[in-house]
């Protein structure tokens, strides 16, 4: 890892840019490709909101979408996973996926893939739901989803992935009642969608999919 990063040090970085914009449709793709001196291929594409409340909100949550993957901290820090260390094969690609929107409201899930000799060697999964009038983003459920109770994710988080408590890394703490602590989630029509798994939840391992009936929440219209 540290030869890894002392590589990184020397980094020329080489960035082609690309987009796919229509001004007529909400979010547009854009893409860049990201060659490192040592031979990983960062391949980022993300969304960028073409109408919004105003001119300075879209700036705004266009900066931050650009960046929600953490891109930029992985071209200077890498993985902190020290048995991520490419020789000259490594690849990185980041991806979105829209999950719903509606004249105020933008969720979006976001995918970053780390491959090595082009097999997957491990997944991160961030989402953001955002109101793209008004460029709040939702930072906690509660907020959003008054009737929402954490304590009802967990069942249906390990029944979902089959597995014991002792095979998944989860700050379990994240999931009591009251707690304002951070979690990895969104909605789309039919369902809560929380991301378990990553550092402090912060960010994810794995995605689990509830349908809002089932937490007694009312999905969005």
């Amino acid at each position: 890892m540290k030869a890894f990063l002392s590589i990184l040090s020397l980094t020329f970085i080489v960035i082609i840019y690309s987009c796919s914009s229509d001004q007529k449709t909400l979010v547009s793709s854009e893409k860049e490709s990201i060659k490192l001196k040592s031979g990983i291929l960062i391949n980022h594409t993300y969304p960028q909101i073409n109408k919004a409340g105003s001119e300075e909100i879209k700036e705004k949550l266009n900066n931050i979408l650009k960046n929600y993957t953490d891109i930029q901290y992985q071209i200077a820090n890498d993985s902190e996973d020290d048995s991520f260390n490419p020789t000259n094969d490594g690849k990185i690609n980041s991806e979105f996926t829209i999950l719903f929107e509606s004249d105020s409201l933008l969720s979006i899930e976001f995918r970053k893939d780390f491959l090595l000799s082009d097999s997957l060697y491990y997944r991160e999964f961030r989402a953001v739901l955002l109101n793209h009038k008004t460029g709040v983003i939702q930072s906690s459920p509660e907020a959003y989803l008054p009737d929402f109770k954490r304590s009802k994710l967990l069942p249906f988080i390990y029944g979902d992935l089959l597995v014991s408590e002792s095979q998944i890394y989860l700050n379990e703490a994240s999931y009591l009642d009251g707690r304002n602590t951070t979690l990895t989630w969104t909605i789309k029509q039919d369902s809560f969608i929380v991301y378990p798994g990553g550092e402090g939840e912060m960010f994810g391992r794995y995605r689990v999919s509830i349908p809002c009936d089932s937490l007694g929440i009312d999905c969005p219209k």
